[in-house]
C-alpha cells in the first residue's frame, strides 16, 4: 500500500476572522513593508500622512464602494475652496485626486461584477469623452500655449463617467438610492451656512459692480448658486422623507438665503422654473407661497431686482460683462472663431485662448479671454459639430430614459421626475444664462443621483424576475397518469 498523503496545509486563520491563504498573507505583508519604507523615505510629514490617507481611502472604497460614494457626494461641495492649490496642473488638487481615486475604484467594481449595470446614457456620455479626447489633440496643434488644460478637462470628464457608473452599480435597491438623495440634500447645509457667515462679514464686491456676491465653499457665486438651487429642489421634491422636518425646513431656509445672496442667474432660473414645473400640479399652495416671497424679496431689495431684470438705462450692476448685450456680443465673437474650424473646433478648453474679447487684466495674456457663458457656443468653439452631435445624443438618451422612469409606477418615480426636470433646465440655462456643464459639483451630484435611480430600477426589475421564476416553480405540479396502463394497451 502506498503511504497515505499528508493533508494540505490549512489556510491561516485568526480567532474570529475568516481564513486567509498564504498568498494573501504574503501580499499583505509585502504591501505593508512597501508602505512602511515609503513612509520612512518621505521628505515631509504631510507626504507620509498623504500616503496613509490614500491607502485608507482606497481600502475604504474597495471594501465599501457604496458607502465611499455617499461620503464622496457629501464632501464634494466642500472641496472647491480647498482645491485652489494645485501641483502644476489644474486637476492636480484635492478634488482631482479624489476623482482619480473614484475612477480607479469604479474600474475594480465593474470588473468584479458578473453583470455590471450599464445605463443607456453610458455610451453617449463616453462618446462625449472620446470626442473631447479628439478635441484635446486639436487644441495641442491649434493653440500651442494651452499647456495641460485639456488634460485636466479630460480627467474631469472621466470622473463624471465613473461616478455615474459607480452609482448605478452600488444602488441595487430603492433604499440606497433614497439615501443618496438625502446625502445630496444635506450636503448643501455647510456651504449654505458658510455663505451666510460670509454675507454677515461682507461679501466680496467684484470690480465694476456694487454687489457683494457670496461663494461659500465654491470657487465663485455661479457654481455656488447652481448647486444650492439643485439641492433646494431635492429637499422640496426629492424622496427625502427620512430627513426630520426640524432639519429639513431650517436647512432649506439657509439654502435659499445663500442662493439669493449669490446673485446667480443660473441658480435663480434653475430654482424658480424647477419650483413651478415640479410643484404646480401637486403643491400649488407651496409654489404660490414661494412665488409671493420671491416677489417681496425682489421688491424690497433693489440689487436683486436689477440683477434679475436689468434696466435699459444700465446700472453698475448691469453694465459691462454682466449685461445681456455684452453676452450677445461675446457669443458673436466666439462663433466667428468657430466658423474658422467648424468640424472639430479650436480644441478642448480653447475658449479663453481664442476669444477676441478679454478683460483688462487678460489682454495680451494666453488664456486671458472671457469664458463663453453658453453651452452651445462652448461646444461649437471647442469641439465643433462633432462634439455638438455627441451632446445631442446624450441629451436625447438621458431625457428619454428619465421620462420613462418618471412615468412608470414605482417607488422612485418622484426622484426620476425631479432629475428629468433638472436635466432639462440645465440644458435650457446652458443656452440662455450660463454653462452648468462646466460646474463640476453640480454635474457630479446630478450624474450620481441619475445613476442611482438607474441602478435601483435595474435591481427592482431583477428582483421581480426572480420572484416570478420562484412563483412559477411553486405552482408547477407533476401530471398524474389517467390509469395504470397507457392508452391503447392490451
Amino acid at each position: 500500500m502506498p503511504p497515505p498523503r499528508s493533508p494540505a496545509a490549512p489556510p491561516l486563520a485568526l480567532p474570529g476572522a475568516r481564513a486567509i491563504t498564504p498568498a494573501q498573507a504574503a501580499t499583505t505583508l509585502g504591501a505593508s513593508a512597501a508602505a512602511g519604507l515609503a513612509l520612512v523615505a518621505a521628505p515631509e510629514w504631510w507626504v507620509a500622512f498623504g500616503v496613509l490617507g490614500v491607502a485608507a481611502l482606497t481600502a475604504f472604497g474597495l471594501l465599501r464602494p457604496a458607502m465611499f460614494l455617499g461620503v464622496f457626494l457629501l464632501v464634494r461641495p466642500l472641496l472647491d475652496e480647498f482645491s485652489q492649490t494645485t501641483v502644476g496642473v489644474e486637476s492636480a488638487n484635492l478634488a482631482g485626486a479624489l476623482g482619480a481615486l473614484l475612477a480607479a475604484i469604479t474600474v475594480v467594481v465593474l470588473v468584479a461584477r458578473r453583470r455590471p449595470v450599464v445605463p443607456p446614457a453610458t455610451g453617449p456620455l463616453m462618446g462625449i469623452t472620446f470626442v473631447s479626447l479628439l478635441a484635446a489633440a486639436q487644441a495641442a496643434s491649434s493653440v500651442p500655449s494651452i499647456g495641460l488644460r485639456p488634460a485636466s478637462e479630460l480627467i474631469r470628464l472621466i470622473a463624471l463617467v465613473t461616478v455615474f457608473l459607480l452609482a448605478a452599480n452600488t444602488t441595487p435597491r430603492e433604499s440606497r438610492a433614497r439615501a443618496l438623495f438625502v446625502i445630496v440634500g444635506v450636503s448643501a447645509i455647510v456651504p449654505a451656512l458658510w455663505g451666510i457667515w460670509e454675507l454677515g462679514f461682507g461679501a466680496p464686491v467684484k470690480e465694476g459692480t456694487e454687489i457683494g456676491r457670496i461663494s461659500g465653499t465654491f470657487t465663485g457665486p455661479v457654481p455656488f448658486g447652481a448647486f444650492l438651487s439643485f439641492t433646494a429642489l431635492v429637499m422640496i421634491f426629492g424622496p427625502v422623507e427620512k430627513v426630520p422636518s426640524w432639519i429639513r425646513w431650517p436647512a432649506l431656509v439657509a439654502m435659499l438665503i445663500a442662493l439669493t445672496a449669490t446673485y446667480s442667474r443660473v441658480g435663480w432660473v434653475l430654482f424658480v422654473l424647477g419650483l413651478v414645473i415640479l410643484g404646480w400640479r401637486d403643491k400649488k399652495a407651496l409654489v404660490t407661497g414661494f412665488v409671493m416671497v420671491l416677489v417681496v424679496v425682489g421688491a424690497a431689495i433693489p440689487s436683486v431686482r436689477e440683477r434679475a431684470l436689468p434696466s435699459e438705462e444700465g446700472t453698475s450692476t448691469a453694465a459691462g460683462y454682466e449685461s445681456y448685450d455684452w453676452r450677445l456680443g461675446n457669443w458673436e465673437g466666439l462663433l466667428g472663431k468657430w466658423r474658422e474650424r467648424p468640424l472639430l473646433g479650436n480644441g478642448l478648453e480653447s475658449t479663453t485662448f481664442v476669444n477676441p474679447r478679454a478683460p483688462l487684466e487678460g489682454v495680451g495674456r494666453p488664456g486671458g479671454g472671457f469664458e463663453s457663458h453658453n453651452l452651445l457656443v462652448r461646444i461649437l468653439v471647442e469641439g465643433g459639430l462633432v462634439l455638438l452631435v455627441a451632446y445631442l445624443i446624450f441629451l436625447v438618451s438621458i431625457m428619454r430614459r428619465l421620462r420613462r422612469l418618471s412615468r412608470e409606477r414605482w417607488e422612485l418615480r418622484d426622484g426620476a421626475r425631479l432629475l428629468y426636470v433638472i436635466w432639462g433646465l440645465s440644458f435650457f440655462t446652458g443656452l440662455t444664462t450660463d454653462d452648468p456643464f462646466q460646474l463640476t459639483a453640480l454635474m457630479v451630484t446630478l450624474l450620481g443621483l441619475t445613476g442611482a435611480v438607474e441602478g435601483a430600477h435595474r435591481g427592482r426589475a431583477r428582483v421581480a424576475a426572480e420572484d416570478m421564476v420562484e412563483e412559477v416553480g411553486r405552482t408547477r405540479r407533476p401530471v398524474r397518469p389517467a390509469g395504470p396502463f397507457p392508452v391503447g394497451a392490451g
